[in-house]
């Protein structure tokens, strides 16, 4: 699945993309995953719900720059500058590891 949609944050490239509409679900994936693993449940839920995926920097499409931290705290900032940047709040959220 191809995330058609960038957000630029602290010197990172985002890749996310939103499907469908309605209340929204926001799928995060774990490490060393990607939103790929994702997709048939963001399809099966799109017929109801706006999901929201995205790929956390240094996995899948988003930008890998070994410079950049991964750690939690750091995606987790991201995560709260995402669902702002979405203008979500209060979203389901699908997460894993």
């Amino acid at each position: 699945m191809q995330l058609t949609r960038t957000y630029e944050w602290q010197g990172r490239s985002v890749a996310w993309d939103r499907l469908g509409s309605g209340p929204a679900v926001v799928m995060c994936h774990g490490t060393p995953w990607s939103s790929a693993l994702w997709q048939p449940f963001a399809e099966a839920l799109s017929r109801e719900f706006a999901v929201y995926l995205w790929d956390m920097p240094g996995y899948g499409q988003s930008s890998m720059n070994p410079a950049h931290r991964v750690d939690l705290g750091t995606q987790s900032t991201l995560f709260r500058e995402l669902l702002r940047h979405w203008n979500v709040e209060s979203p389901h959220v699908v997460a894993h590891d």
